[in-house]
């Protein structure tokens, strides 16, 4: 299994969710394998809450970055669709529209929304209908983000140590409905 995005524990194992390599897998208590890795649907930065996954629909393609272009080297990019799946029933129980632009999922805020980010961005989604509830524009390229308080993403604008870092909040008085 290619790196692990994902582990959650069970009462006497824990699965780990790599949708990226579309498979899972789960260990006893000992990190002994049970059974065999089960197949996932591709996608990326899956978030766990109770009884459920959501995660971005993927496709894999060869990778932009690679010239001349090498069928063998390969990446998993977004659909810009957010998706839910069922560990219990090891099913998707739901796929939601295109949220244009769309590419991790970083976290839940303090009313329960999906909290999501583009290139440039940073996105609220309603996480029962899958759908976008409301978004930030940057007006910069965010080269990393993460979710700094229940109601805030901090972001970097730059790879390099200095590079300004910015705050996104929101209240969170509005209405998850």
């Amino acid at each position: 299994m290619v790196f692990p995005q994902l582990a959650v524990d069970g009462p006497s194992e824990t699965t780990l969710f790599s949708f990226w390599d579309e498979r899972a897998r789960s260990f006893d208590e000992q990190l002994v394998p049970r059974g065999h890795a089960r197949p996932l649907p591709i996608g990326l930065t899956p978030l766990s809450s109770p009884g459920v996954i959501h995660f971005l629909r993927g496709e894999r393609r060869i990778a932009n970055n690679v010239h001349p272009p090498d069928p063998r080297d390969t990446w998993v990019y977004s659909l810009e669709r957010l998706a839910v799946f069922a560990p219990k029933s090891w099913e998707v129980l739901g796929e939601g529209p295109r949220i244009p632009g769309l590419q991790a999922l970083i976290g839940f805020d303090a009313t329960g929304r999906l909290i999501g980010r583009s290139d440039d961005e940073i996105v609220l989604m309603h996480a029962g209908r899958l759908t976008e509830v409301a978004r930030h524009r940057c007006s910069v390229k965010i080269t990393v983000a993460a979710q700094a308080a229940p109601s805030a993403v901090a972001f970097r604008t730059g790879s390099r140590q200095g590079d300004e870092l910015q705050l996104v909040e929101w209240t969170d008085a509005s209405s998850n409905g």
